[in-house]
């Protein structure tokens, strides 16, 4: 197996993400030619990208064939907590095999396990790259973490491209290409090497199935029989002790555990249970010596006269309360919550439940827990990204002083959609509803901005007016007025620049600020508005026309008052319109220049 893989520093070089399409075709037509035996692209191809980049993609897998090239068909969650698949553009897929790789996580959170999605008729794709019949199996594959991803062969894909690696190092073999980044969305815990790339645990599993060595999971039986064994041998050891050393004994045993169990894995092929054991023997430690021992007994008095029932009862006390509310302690861990609470749909990233305020709220658990500071009562306001988006909350926080910490009670209110109506309230009153553009007050605080600091920054103003949209009113209706006002701002915003800014005033009156604009580029951008508006607008079948009349003028040249430099250009507007459609330019004499599309 051979990897061909994208780091950060070709991502950065080729500034797309994940891929250049247009150079991963490249890239595949080079694997061709040098006669790989099959390859897997481990990348999302859902969403269409440049025409060009995807048509040389396409054209690419064409050349391969579904035979010799497979996409990852992927499974996600969706906004309602649904799972969902999301799979290649039909460009892609038509040409591809299209597969599979859903990771398996065992209890202590580390990947051994890979598997297809059979139900859906998705194959794994290590079987695929293998060349395994059939293709959907019915077990997971365990894989082999004997084996190491340093001695993998991997390149990087401009190497390939550019014709620095040699033909013969991909003929015959399965080629992998994929994303070699060590952002957590492409880091996999796992045993031995504790943190592994995903193609790098693709290449391994496909190594697997070549080696012919098969793990499997060890019956119910037989992991029952080594817990007992080991719980038993621990308790003929900790009955001798006294609880200290017997805790020193369980806290030795554990270690020793966690180090050799994947050691166990290699040498046995089995998943030796690896909880069961540990849990085994510290309930043995708790029945055996600490329970009864006279520092447990002291410990449990105190727990359940200073703090057990406290927290009982603040717990409890959420529980009647109506509204979302939850009980945690000083360092954010959530001691209690009520059913409302759990009702909002907030779960830690692995989708389980939620321990702590962190896993819950991010960033804002700080806000959250240091409100202790602020006083006995405080309301805090944060806002949280979800996998539903943008999430925001109101609390109200109550901290409680018992003997031994504080505590507090919090009510919680979901207030995105109040947040949501205000935002897209602000929003319309400063947007033109027709044309999408910044409507008058908008453009006025614009450009009181942008007159303060004129002095270091000059700007251009263009101030345009429609002609011949009252004919077109009459002629078509107000309907088709309205269609062409929204054409109008449309070319008007595909020939600005970055910093530049356009309104529309009202009517058929258009504004634009040239950001950084001196004459001749206030003259370009008029010249190609003028040619923009001489192309008729296709209005239900017929042909709308429309000229414009524009007046410019510059700020702080010709005037160092902003609304003043606007009504230089007003003026020059008019002036414009004795010669339409055509622009004029107001001089330093007060003359007014005048270029007339006409003439």
């Amino acid at each position: 197996t051979v990897l061909v893989v994208v780091d950060e520093a070709t991502v950065r070089k080729l500034g797309k993400y994940p891929f250049d399409r247009a150079v991963l075709g490249r890239t595949l037509d080079v694997l061709n030619e040098a006669g790989a035996n099959r390859i897997y692209l481990d990348g999302s191809l859902n969403v269409p990208e440049d025409p060009a980049s995807d048509d040389a993609l396409e054209a690419a897998l064409r050349r391969l064939g579904k035979d010799r090239v497979a996409l990852p068909v992927w499974r996600i969650g969706n906004s309602e907590g649904a799972v969902v698949l999301m799979q290649p553009l039909p460009n892609f897929s038509q040409h591809s095999s299209l597969v599979t790789t859903a990771v398996i996580f065992d209890s202590d959170g580390r990947a051994r396990r890979l598997t297809g999605l059979p139900a859906e008729g998705y194959g794994l794709s290590v079987d695929w790259l293998h060349g395994s019949v059939p293709p959907l199996r019915s077990e997971p594959l365990f894989v082999d973490y004997s084996i190491d991803p340093a001695g993998l062969r991997r390149f990087g894909m401009l190497d390939v491209v550019e014709g620095r690696v040699d033909a013969s190092a991909f003929a015959g073999r399965n080629v992998i290409v994929g994303l070699q980044l060590s952002t957590p969305q492409f880091m996999i815990a796992s045993p031995v090497y504790r943190q592994l790339n995903r193609i790098d645990l693709i290449a391994i599993a496909v190594e697997t199935l070549h080696s012919e060595r098969r793990f499997s999971k060890p019956s119910a039986a037989a992991a029952f029989l080594l817990t007992l064994t080991i719980a038993l041998a621990f308790a003929a050891l900790v009955v001798r002790l006294n609880s200290f050393v017997g805790l020193l004994a369980l806290g030795c045993l554990v270690v020793i555990w966690l180090s050799v169990v994947d050691q166990m894995q290699r040498a046995t092929g089995l998943l030796p249970p690896v909880l069961p054991p540990l849990l085994a023997m510290l309930i043995l430690w708790q029945g055996l010596k600490f329970k009864d021992s006279r520092l447990g007994r002291l410990i449990s008095r105190q727990h359940t006269r200073l703090v057990g029932v406290g927290k009982s009862a603040l717990v409890a006390a959420v529980d009647v309360v109506a509204d979302p509310a939850a009980v945690f302690d000083a360092a954010g861990v959530i001691l209690g919550a009520n059913d409302a609470f759990r009702a909002l749909g907030l779960t830690t990233v692995a989708g389980g439940k939620a321990h702590d305020l962190r896993s819950l709220f991010s960033d804002a658990a700080i806000a959250l827990t240091d409100s202790a500071r602020n006083g006995a009562q405080s309301r805090i306001e944060f806002s949280m990204t979800s996998a539903h988006g943008a999430r925001h909350f109101e609390a109200s926080i109550r901290w409680v002083d018992t003997l031994t910490e504080k505590l507090a009670i919090a009510g919680f209110k979901d207030v995105t959609h109040v947040r949501q109506r205000e935002t897209e309230l602000s929003a319309l009153a400063f947007r033109d509803p027709l044309t999408g553009l910044a409507n008058r007050a908008a453009f006025s605080a614009h450009l009181r901005l942008m007159g303060e600091a004129a002095g270091q920054r000059p700007f251009g103003l263009l101030v345009i007016d429609l002609d011949g949209f009252k004919q077109v009113n009459d002629t078509f209706g107000h309907h088709a007025g309205d269609l062409v006002l929204a054409g109008v701002a449309s070319r008007i915003e595909r020939l600005l620049r970055a910093d530049d800014a356009a309104a529309r005033l009202g009517g058929g009156e258009y504004a634009i600020l040239v950001a950084s604009g001196d004459m001749p580029t206030c003259v370009q951008i008029a010249n190609r508005l003028l040619t923009a508006l001489a192309e008729p607008f296709l209005i239900e079948g017929c042909q709308a026309r429309v000229g414009a009349s524009i007046g410019i003028a510059l700020c702080p040249e010709h005037s160092a008052d902003a609304a003043t430099a606007l009504k230089l250009a007003d003026a020059a507007m008019y002036v414009a319109k004795r010669n339409k459609p055509a622009y004029a330019v107001h001089s330093d004499s007060e003359v007014v220049a005048i270029k007339s599309r006409a003439a």
